[in-house]
């Protein structure tokens, strides 16, 4: 007998998802940037949202496999990149790969915001987890602007 109920597996699965596109999209991006240092942030990018969800895993016991290996989930892992699409079609490469990665890092703190606020997480526990990553989160942003300014 499972300890969630199906609504909230089906949230956070759904959360686990698309941290899990967040991640792939992290490791295209530190591949393509052409910037050192902003290959070097998103890598760091890349590692940080990859222990986040391996940590995230060991909170809630999911019932399919996730591969953590940046393929995300079996039955998702031919799903695009959240920046994929937008890489080939701008002459402004880095400062689009930054404008990309910030509109999905505020989308996913206002996610956590709203979880956090309705109280929709399943323990303290996981409670800590989006709180210490919606902070690093916040932080980055804040790096990824003045990033921008440089570009």
């Amino acid at each position: 007998m499972s300890l969630y109920s199906i609504e909230l597996l089906d949230l956070l699965e759904g959360l686990a998802e698309r941290n899990m596109e967040v991640l792939k999209g992290y490791l295209k991006a530190s591949e393509n940037a052409k910037m050192p240092q902003l290959k070097s942030f998103f890598k760091r990018k890349h590692e940080e949202r990859h222990q986040f969800i391996n940590n995230f895993i060991n909170i809630v016991p999911f019932t399919h496999v996730i591969d953590t290996d940046c393929n995300g989930f079996i039955t998702e892992s031919t799903q695009n990149t959240w920046m994929e699409n937008e890489l080939w079609f701008t002459s402004d490469h880095d400062k689009s790969l930054l404008r990309d990665a910030i509109k999905v890092d505020k989308a996913a703190f206002v996610e956590y915001n709203e979880l956090l606020d309705n109280n929709l997480l399943p323990s303290v526990d996981f409670a800590n987890l989006i709180i210490t990553q919606r902070t690093q989160i916040a932080k980055d942003i804040m790096e990824m602007k003045q990033l921008e300014e440089h570009l």
